[in-house]
């Protein structure tokens, strides 16, 4: 089943801290935060496997530290949803962890984005993400990823 993942650049200080409430509650506001205070920057619309077998890819390609796909999936602003696997899917990079994605991702040579960008999904999902931090990093801000 196809899935939409919503990229957005957004301000870390802009995003609510201190929440109360169940892990559906905290999820409902920090959507409504990211989609109020954020900037959409990219859309991707693929299987949750494709997306998650894109991620792990490029994430062998800029080191293999898992840093993709494990925020990508279970990680928000100030740990708020916690890290537990009953908490709804929810991607979120810092910002010192968004300039660290921007600064492997602007350094890669050549030949490994030609690899990257060889299976379609992976190109379209790193072009996505490369955006986001770029964007993200004019502002020291961060990247939030909303599945839906």
């Amino acid at each position: 089943m196809t899935e939409c993942f919503s990229i957005y650049a957004v301000d870390e200080e802009n995003l609510p801290s201190d929440l109360v409430g169940s892990d559906e509650e905290i999820y409902a506001a920090l959507i409504q935060a990211i989609e109020t205070q954020g900037a959409l920057v990219s859309t991707l619309e693929m299987t949750a496997d494709d997306f998650i077998d894109a991620l792990d890819s490029i994430d062998a390609h800029i080191g293999g530290t898992r840093l993709l796909p494990n925020c990508a999936f279970n990680n928000s602003p100030f740990d708020i949803l916690g890290r537990s696997g009953d908490c709804p899917y929810f991607g979120y990079f810092n910002p010192a962890q968004t300039q660290e994605i921007f600064a492997l991702f602007e350094n890669l040579p050549a030949d490994v984005r030609d690899t990257i960008d060889s299976v379609f999904t992976h190109g379209e999902v790193f072009e996505a993400f490369f955006a986001s931090s770029e964007e993200a990093v004019q502002t020291n801000g961060a990247i939030a990823i909303i599945h839906s």
